[in-house]
């Protein structure tokens, strides 16, 4: 029976902050996980990887700097909204727009955003 493990992890990295500091975000994790998985005994964390770097929704990054963001809304669900005059319309990937309850879900990641869509919103 193994005792390994694969877990998946995800964050939400300021680039600029660490341009600032001289870092890319690959010498940051990679320092990140070489100081975290040290033990007594040797090394928790055997190895590792990036798997993907996603540039975030332009609303995600928005809130980051108007201080409106909330731990965990870059793993909640986004819908992307077309608002028309006053009136609602959210994309949905198999009926175009309509309403909320049909709209699809998406991760706030910007090249998942439907070209039709003027903006995204957390799914409340």
């Amino acid at each position: 029976m193994t005792t390994l493990k694969i877990v998946t992890l995800k964050l939400l990295v300021d680039e600029a902050e660490l341009a600032a500091h001289g870092r890319t975000v690959d010498s940051y994790i990679t320092a990140l996980v070489a100081s975290a998985g040290k033990t007594e005994n040797g090394t928790a964390i055997i190895d590792n990887s990036i798997e993907s770097e996603d540039f975030a929704c332009t609303e995600l990054e928005d809130s980051v700097v108007n201080d409106t963001y909330a731990p965990g809304d870059f793993v909640r669900n986004w819908l992307a909204t077309e608002y028309k005059q006053g009136d609602n319309s959210y994309w949905s990937n198999q009926y175009g727009l309509c309403n909320k309850d049909l709209a699809t879900r998406f991760a706030p990641i910007e090249r998942y955003r439907p070209y039709k869509a003027t903006t995204m919103v957390i799914d409340q």
